[in-house]
């Protein structure tokens, strides 16, 4: 059901308060245990750093506004949470982010 480079909004939490926000995940992984996601946020806001990777056909992936990934918060969400399915990434931004997560994390 959840599949890599889907793009989902979800029901998440901010990690400093108990405030909720929907908001565009990135698929990476559905967990083993078939209750859970691994996502990578998104989010309108420019790219603080290297790592942070601007989606380059944001049209195609079912988004309005320019939209960063943020690699450094992968962060696992149960199904619960996920509200329904955006989009997916363009197959040029799924190779540049893949490259980018591989530099970063090492091929895994």
């Amino acid at each position: 059901m959840y599949n890599r480079w889907d793009i989902w909004l979800a029901s998440v939490a901010f990690e400093d308060s108990p405030q909720v926000k929907n908001r565009p995940v990135l698929i990476m992984k559905e967990r083993d245990d078939n209750c859970s996601v691994l996502v990578l946020f998104m989010t309108s806001h420019p790219p603080r750093d290297e790592w942070d990777y601007l989606l380059q056909d944001r049209t195609s992936a079912g988004l309005n506004n320019e939209t960063v990934v943020r690699t450094e918060k992968l962060r696992e969400i149960p199904f619960s949470k996920m509200i329904h399915r955006v989009g997916r990434l363009d197959i040029m931004d799924m190779r540049a982010l893949d490259a980018l997560l591989k530099k970063r994390y090492g091929s895994r």
